[in-house]
This record gives structure tokens, sequence and C-alpha cells, in this order.
């Protein structure tokens, strides 16, 4: 039943959205609505959306805690995929600024970098929805 209602708000909010003039940004909301309730589903706590470092430089979507680490995972939404797989996105300077939100992130919340994990959720707007899920994509090695 709350899961029924949680998707009846998502809805709402991204038709709410797209009146506003932003559909950009409520494909992407959309996709980060539902990459948040897939990794509940998966048994993930997500604990903090849309974080961004102090500069302003980099930006971690969802971070999550699961299985005693802290996930940094970026959510990448298509409304199709006939271009290319929104993962495809993930460049090496996309790694290198969610490891600079992770490691941000880890010295506000008193966090061990030890305990990170980077990870990749695909969402394509499609009917029926699909979601690929990428984890332990990558890990920060602290000297």
């Amino acid at each position: 039943m709350l899961g029924w209602i949680l998707k009846r708000v998502d809805g709402v909010r991204r038709r709410a959205r797209i009146r506003r003039g932003l559909a950009k940004d409520a494909v992407g909301a959309a996709g980060e609505d539902l990459a948040h309730r897939y990794l509940e589903d998966k048994g993930y706590r997500v604990i903090l959306r849309n974080f961004r470092t102090a500069t302003g430089s980099a930006e971690a979507d969802l971070i999550a805690e699961e299985g005693g680490e802290v996930v940094i995972v970026e959510v990448k939404t298509r409304e199709k995929e006939e271009f290319s797989p929104p993962e495809r996105a993930i460049s090496e300077m996309k790694r290198y600024a969610m490891a600079r939100a992770g490691l941000e992130y880890a010295r506000a919340a008193n966090v061990d970098p030890e305990r990170l994990r980077f990870e990749v959720v695909a969402v394509v707007l499609s009917d029926p929805v699909e979601i690929r899920h990428y984890a332990d994509l990558f890990r920060v090695v602290v000297d």
C-alpha cells in the first residue's frame, strides 16, 4: 500500500516540475525517485539526496548505507535508450567527481573513507521502466 502511495507522489512531483518548465530536471528527478525506491527495496537505507561539495564542483545523487558501508550513488536517467544507454555517460571525469563528493561527505560525516563504495543506477523511463544497478563499481584508495 505504501509503495503505491509513494509512486503516486513521485508522479505528482514530476508533473509539477514539467508544468514549471523544468522538463529536463523532471526526468532526472524521476530517475532519482525510482532509484531511491529501488535501492530501498534492495535493503539500502538512503540517508541523503543531492549532496553537493562546498565548492559545488561535484555532487552525489544519493548517499545510502548498506552492509555497514556508505554507498555513493550516481543516477543516470534517459527517457529513451535509442542513442545510448544512460550508464555510458559515466566517464573517468564523472568517476573523479563522484570520488570527490564521496570523500567530502566522508569528512563532513566523520566516516572512514575505507567504508565508501561507489555505484551507478541507470534508469530508462520506458514502459515498463528499466532499472540497471551497477553495484560496487569502484572504491577510492586512501593513503
